[in-house]
């Protein structure tokens, strides 16, 4: 077995044993703003919008501004929900709408753990995430992290199973 495909392997088993949808949820804290943090590691933050049916994830930045801390935001990852029902997928998933993070803010893993996050807090009847290939505008960053995650191709579709 190859090294990159090893590696793929053990970070989506890695994923895959960690998702918390079937346990308690946890928020990290919540800021002044009413945001739910759920990840956050001095300088950068994922918030989710519901803890409990999570379709839109924020990064934030830390900066300093005039001596005081300033959060901004530096990505979004925006999902809906979709109904799939012919004879290979049955059931609810998400399309992700759009992955935008920064240009200076790229290539340090936030992109997947933002994925990470829509798992984790996604509503537990979300069998995973479904893309449909011809519409996806981002052909570099986008496959690597589909590929990070184990994502299965059928015909102009890619899915991330959840369950599997």
């Amino acid at each position: 077995m190859n090294i990159s495909k090893n590696i793929a392997t053990t970070i989506t088993q890695y994923l895959k044993e960690t998702i918390k949808r079937d346990e308690e949820r946890e928020v990290l804290l919540v800021d002044e703003h009413g945001k739910e943090i759920v990840y956050d590691n001095g300088d950068y933050r994922i918030v989710v919008d519901d803890k409990d049916n999570a379709r839109y994830i924020t990064l934030w930045q830390k900066k300093y501004v005039k001596g005081n801390d300033k959060w901004t935001k530096c990505g979004v990852l925006d999902a809906n929900r979709t109904t799939v029902n012919n004879d290979d997928m049955k059931g609810n998933y998400l399309s992700i709408g759009s992955v935008e993070i920064d240009k200076k803010h790229r290539g340090k893993g936030f992109g997947t753990k933002m994925y990470k996050a829509l798992f984790d807090f996604s509503s537990n009847d979300i069998k995973g995430i479904l893309s449909y290939l011809p519409n996806r505008s981002n052909k570099k960053q986008i496959p690597r992290i589909y590929s990070k995650l184990g994502a299965i191709t059928k015909g102009d579709y890619q899915y991330i199973d959840f369950n599997n």
